[in-house]
């Protein structure tokens, strides 16, 4: 039970304990008043129950929502291109004698690749120009 549902319990029995004399115009306004007083501590009661469950689901929606953001988010962390702080944590050092370099046939532009993952049955296109690297000779 709320504090106010306590008060206004307790205001009724200090009017019971008053004790005016029935049907008299004062005693059905005191009784009016803490009945008005009773409904409005139950309203008060009601509505802060609905608040607290309303913010208990907030708190679950919030909480799920943040599992869904890491999910959709963690691999775009991993592939920032702005030049950030966490780009330089994850550089790799690049060894040039451990890859195949080749110059693009249109437009010059030098690409690497690694020798234990090139397939020649697969496309290359230029990252740069966007035109196939090796084209078929007929």
């Amino acid at each position: 039970m709320s504090k106010l549902t306590e008060k206004a319990a307790y205001l009724k029995g200090l009017a019971e304990g008053l004790g005016l004399a029935p049907d008299t115009p004062e005693r059905k306004l005191i009784l009016a008043l803490l009945d008005t007083v009773d409904e409005m501590a139950t309203a008060m009661g009601a509505m802060e129950q609905r608040i607290q469950d309303a913010e208990d689901s907030i708190d679950e929606v919030s909480d799920d929502l943040a599992d869904v953001e890491e999910i959709v988010y963690e691999d775009e962390d991993d592939e920032c291109d702005c030049g950030c702080e966490d780009e330089q944590d994850d550089e790799v050092e690049f060894n040039e004698d451990d890859y195949i370099e080749y110059a693009c046939p249109h437009c010059g532009d030098t690409i690497y690749y690694d020798p234990e993952d090139f397939d020649m049955e697969q496309p290359h296109p230029c990252p740069n120009c966007g035109k196939e690297l090796f084209p078929e000779k007929e």
